[in-house]
């Protein structure tokens, strides 16, 4: 059962009418996303080298992980509640902004009272960076609000261009601190903070847009009530997901000097080449599971996404493996040779983790949050234990296997909640059959012609 109800009043919306169209464009958005990650990522090794690398990963860090924190997983309840509803999605995504504003308050005292003690092999000026950036965590709560919206409205094409924003402001923010002459990690972070606030009147201007005022929209108060219900397991999962996510690199910016962390770094932002599919799958299915209330209909569309998601990640995984020792020095440099191993280690790591992402939308999606929150839970125990063990000892290697082994962790119990949740056997959900391959080949092969036309 699912653990959200549909809100009283409401008419269930109907799935998304062109569902490939969904994907095609998300998948395309995401491949531009990636394109930009790679150019920004690239500008920022070359330009800034390892140790100016490992400055901004510090002065980044704290701030990204307080604010993925301090949502208090508002966004996706936001998504989740327009997709069952769409008229009211005005009032949802600002009340999911006050209150997320409000929350970030106090996170972002606390962050600057302990920067200096997180950060404390970091100089002076990076620690007053990382002050600064701190403003991102109540940024960061109120843009998403707007996107969420868009993409449980159903509106691709608006949400797809706005998601560009972010990469477009990173690539802007090291090219113009390069072209003036102020190329520091410190100028580069505080000129995509403040390419972000430019970001956000825009993304509200094209939810208001795409919307309608409804003539009877539920209290304010009600709505902030189930905002919180269903964003509340999200919400504890920021913290314990912020550890098995980012720990390695904050235990490595506190424990190991500057190039450490910026060849791990590099290595992180490589094993993320795996997530544009996997990533656009599930933020397409998510809505769509929302709006249906046919049991069987979820189920079929649980198991084909589910099964699609091991296919493509087991052909990109593969390709990725085999491309990075000569790919990886190629693009960022000959000082990043030593990265290639724990590139490799999070390779893998990312399969799961892509998978994981998929698990996770489709659980939200069924309205049954809780389990990714179990899952992190869970991966806890591992990611801290083994960074604290194999960290000192191995340095990037260590960090990267103590990730597998977190991921792989999450992985399971997530498998085993939605097993719960649609009542799909393992082997439905998991092992790809000739007919997932067929269609994973005619898909790909009208996308080829339509690029073609």
């Amino acid at each position: 059962m699912s653990e959200v109800e549909q809100p009283r009043g409401s008419a269930p919306r109907a799935p998304l009418s062109r569902p490939k169209r969904a994907l095609v464009l998300t998948l395309g958005t995401n491949f531009a996303v990636l394109a930009l990650t790679v150019v920004s990522g690239t500008m920022n090794a070359r330009l800034l080298g390892p140790g100016g690398r490992g400055e901004l990963a510090a002065i980044q860090t704290i701030p990204s992980a307080l604010a993925s924190i301090a949502v208090l997983g508002l966004p996706s309840a936001v998504g989740y509640f327009t997709a069952r509803n769409p008229r009211e999605v005005r009032r949802l995504a600002v009340t999911g902004a006050t209150i997320a504003v409000l929350s970030a308050i106090p996170f972002m005292c606390m962050g600057y009272l302990v920067m200096p003690h997180a950060l404390r092999s970091q100089s002076a000026s990076v620690i007053d960076r990382a002050r600064l950036y701190l403003l991102f965590t109540a940024l960061q709560g109120v843009a998403q609000m707007a996107y969420w919206g868009l993409q449980g409205l159903g509106r691709f094409g608006t949400w797809n261009v706005l998601r560009i924003a972010p990469n477009v402001a990173a690539v802007l923010a090291v090219g113009s601190a390069w072209w003036s002459g102020q190329l520091t990690a410190g100028t580069v972070a505080t000129r995509f903070l403040f390419l972000n606030v430019c970001v956000v009147p825009i993304a509200y201007a094209a939810l208001w847009r795409s919307s309608e005022r409804d003539a009877a929209p539920a209290p304010p108060r009600k709505r902030a009530k189930e905002l919180l219900r269903y964003g509340l397991p999200t919400a504890l999962m920021g913290p314990v997901g912020m550890v098995n996510l980012q720990l390695d690199q904050m235990l490595m910016a506190a424990w190991l000097p500057s190039e450490e962390l910026g060849l791990y770094a590099i290595s992180v932002s490589w094993s993320g080449l795996l997530s544009p599919v996997l990533s656009a799958l599930g933020l397409v299915i998510f809505p769509q599971l929302a709006a249906v209330t046919d049991p069987e209909m979820r189920r079929s569309l649980v198991g084909r996404s589910l099964r699609g998601a091991v296919l493509i990640v087991i052909c990109l995984g593969i390709g990725l493996a085999a491309a990075t020792p000569v790919l990886l020095p190629l693009l960022f440099g000959r000082s990043f040779t030593r990265a290639v191993p724990a590139a490799l280690i999070l390779i893998a790591a990312g399969m799961i983790l892509s998978v994981n992402t998929v698990l996770g939308d489709i659980l939200r999606g069924v309205g049954a949050p809780r389990w990714p929150l179990v899952s992190q839970f869970a991966a806890l125990p591992v990611t801290v234990v083994l960074l604290v063990t194999l960290l000192p000892r191995w340095s990037l290697v260590g960090a990267g296997l103590s990730s597998l082994a977190a991921y792989l962790t999450a992985g399971i119990v997530c498998v085993m909640g939605t097993r719960m949740e649609t009542g799909l056997s393992i082997r439905v959900m998991l092992i790809p059959t000739a007919a997932d391959l067929s269609m994973l080949k005619t898909t790909l092969h009208q996308m080829w012609r339509r690029k073609l036309g």
